[in-house]
Order: C-alpha cells, then structure tokens, then sequence
C-alpha cells in the first residue's frame, strides 16, 4: 500500500497460463461490484488482454485463460490492473504486479549473477593475451588465503548502542569493533569466491566458504545503536550482503544443502527480511532521495536473485522481492531527473550508481527487468558536466568532499556505457 499496489505471490514462466481469482474488501455500506474486468500489461507498456471480464461465482470474480505466456514475450515485471464497478456507480481500480523471468530459475542455474559456467570457462578459453592479462590483474592472488587464521575474527559482544560513533559520546568506541569483523569476512568470501570461480582454487574456495558460514552465523549484521532505535537495516549492511550472495551463487558447488540453508537464513533474518520490514512496510526514508537507499536496494537484489528458487517454502522470495524492486525504481525515478541531474552532489550520485547498475545488470540478465534505459539513470552522465566549470573544475558540492566518490572507472560504468549507447 505504502506503493499504491500489490504484488502477487508467485512468478510466471514461459508456457504458464494466468487465470485470476479475487475478492472485494469487505466494505461496510457500499454497493457491491456488478462488473469486474481486467487489463493485462507488459514491462514495454504494451496491453495484450483488455476489457477482460470477470465472472462472479461464490464470493470471488475469476476468468480462466487470460493468457498464457509464451517465448517472445517481454521478461520482467508484469502489471495486472482491475477495475469493478457497482450498481450505484462506485468505481473500484487497484493493480497487481509479478514477475515473468521467461525461463525458471532453479538450484541447478549457477553461477547465475553475473555469467554461467558455460560462458565463464568459454570466455577464459578464448581470451586474448591482453584479456589474460587484465583477467590475472582482478583476479585475488592465492597468496592471500594462505595464512587466513578465521578463528581470530569473531563477532564483538560489546557493542555498545548508545552511540554509532563510540567518542565522547560512548562508554567504547565501537564503530571498528563492529564493522571490523563483518568486513573482513565479507571481503574474503568475495575475494575467495572469485578466485575459486576463475581458477578452480580449492583452498580460497574453502577459506571463502568457512568465512560465509561463519558471517551467517553472527547474531547481528547491524549496530546495536541502530537496533535499539528500531532501525533494522543501515546501509553498511548492504556491503555485507552483496558479497553474501556472491559468495553463494559461485562457491555453489562447495555448499551442502545444510550450508546453503545457514546462508538462506542468514541473509532472510539478517538483511532481506530486516530490510522489508523497514524500508517497504514502514517506507523508512520516505523522499526516497539517498544514496543510502540505492547502496541497499542493489546489494539485496544481487543476493535475493543469488538464492531465488532455493527455498522450498518461497522459491519466489515474496513479497521480498518485488519489494526490492519497488524501493529502488522509487529510489531511481525520485533521485535521477529527466535534465541528466541528480538529488543529491556528485559523489553520492556516483557511489549511488556504481552499486546500481551492478544490480542492473543481475536483475536484467536473470528476470528481464529493465531499469537502465526505461528511466533517466541512463542520462547520469550530464550531471558532472553540468556542475563543472569550463576549466574542468567541480565545484565541492557538501560533505563528499571536492572528489569524494569521483570517477567513473570500473567495470559499473563500462556496462552502462555500452548498454546505454
């Protein structure tokens, strides 16, 4: 409601057939509905069932075949639009939404993220020297997981909430005491992950496994200080979820079922769950204008497609998955203006970017859903030259400092460039 729709609880998929079945609130005072019909639209704005009607039968309004999605059909996330009338002339309009991915995601589909085994080993097959080269430079050296004592990074007890900060305004200084810990693990599954994905390397596949299962199994990702305020995500926390689920869509092969749950658990009571409950049912930072939204959104999208289709129980991750894409299509359409401008300085509008078109990228490639060039992120680059003098000079915009988060460098910023060119 907090996003004037609602979402259904399940996806569809090529071959399936959506009939519908509903219900009117039960409105004290009011006519009930005569009519009942239904739009169905696609992620491209395109209706292709309108006027649908209804039938009433027991209480509910249902149709059966409304259509049946077929190869072809655009992927992402669908809209279903209903609209009843009453005998007294009463209108009654609300939307659905779901998501169409085409083809089902399941346990056998990884690494999915970013590339499938298939083309990771075709595209190390075939690359150039220089690509050899670029491919050896990111890649994390074996050196590093070498001497990983794990047992001396443990979740610090005495965090204390009444300050974030500790200083004057704490009996410790905690800040360290609780990013410390989370950080370094959360750096060696990523770093791990990838080595073992491009290299086979057993042991950074084993120490990254370790620190995951061992990250999942804290009691608190948060600071306490946030906690005691009812503030159950923070965006540091997005830092530690995305390599969460990094570390689960490539150290895959590794995982046994009781693992992968530990990690499903973790991530649920820990980040997506915390999350929904804070930013989606409460709409926390409602002008949706902060980088720190964006910083959330992108992580949680990574590790929420990462185990999409693993749980038994929800294997559509609903309603924590279109929540997600609600927050940041508002986080994206309130910050990124149609001029190329953005809500906030410079550096915010780069750190805000870098981490979403990441998210882009694993959201387009596994569910279809585009939010690159159907919004006016694509136009981001104008704003720096907007606030640039003629001499190439950036005017200090606030607290991110002359340069704070400057640049386009990585490989972010080369994604949006083709994919926007």
């Amino acid at each position: 409601e907090m996003f004037g729709f609602s979402v259904l609880a399940r996806h569809f998929y090529y071959g399936d057939p959506l009939r519908i079945a509903v219900a009117p609130e039960n409105t004290p005072n009011t006519a009930p509905l005569t009519t009942v019909t239904c739009d169905l639209i696609d992620p491209t704005g395109v209706t292709v069932a309108s006027a649908v009607e209804l039938s009433a039968r027991d209480g509910e309004w249902m149709v059966e075949g409304v259509y049946t999605f077929e190869e072809g059909d655009p992927r992402g996330q669908w809209t279903l639009s209903l609209s009843g009338q009453a005998a007294d002339g009463r209108e009654t309009a609300w939307e659905f939404r779901f998501l169409m991915p085409g083809e089902r995601l399941t346990p056998a589909h990884h690494p999915r993220l970013f590339f499938t085994r298939e083309e990771l080993d075709r595209r190390l097959e075939t690359q150039s020297p220089r690509e050899r080269e670029m491919v050896d430079d990111f890649t994390p050296q074996p050196e590093n997981f070498e001497n990983v004592d794990l047992d001396a990074i443990q979740e610090y007890e005495n965090l204390s909430p009444e300050a974030l900060t500790g200083h004057q305004f704490s009996k410790v200084n905690a800040s360290s005491r609780w990013s410390g810990p989370i950080s370094s693990l959360a750096r060696l599954i990523e770093s791990g992950a990838l080595r073992y994905a491009f290299t086979g390397d057993e042991r950074a596949g084993s120490v990254a496994r370790e620190a995951l299962l061992k990250l999942c199994a804290f009691k608190r990702w948060n600071h306490p200080w946030q906690l005691a305020r009812g503030n159950h995500t923070y965006y540091p926390v997005g830092y530690i979820i995305g390599p969460v689920g990094i570390g689960y869509d490539l150290l895959y092969p590794l995982l046994s079922d009781a693992d992968k749950k530990a990690v499903r658990d973790g991530l649920m009571e820990k980040g997506i769950g915390a999350f929904y409950r804070d930013m989606v049912e409460m709409n926390r930072m409602p002008s949706s204008v902060t980088n720190h939204i964006a910083v959330i959104v992108s992580n949680l999208a990574v590790a929420a497609t990462a185990v999409y289709g693993e749980d038994p129980d929800n294997p559509c991750l609903e309603p924590y998955l279109s929540g997600i894409l609600a927050k940041m299509k508002r986080f994206i359409d309130r910050t990124y203006y149609a001029d190329g401008s953005y809500g906030e300085p410079i550096g915010y509008e780069n750190m805000a970017t870098r981490d979403l078109v990441e998210a882009l990228y694993v959201l387009e490639r596994n569910f279809g859903i585009d939010y690159t060039t159907t919004t006016h992120i694509e136009d981001m680059y104008q704003y720096p030259l907007q606030g640039a003098y003629s001499d190439g000079r950036i005017a200090d915009f606030g607290d991110a400092g002359l340069r704070g988060n400057w640049g386009w460098g990585g490989n972010p910023f080369l994604w949006l460039t083709y994919r926007t060119q």
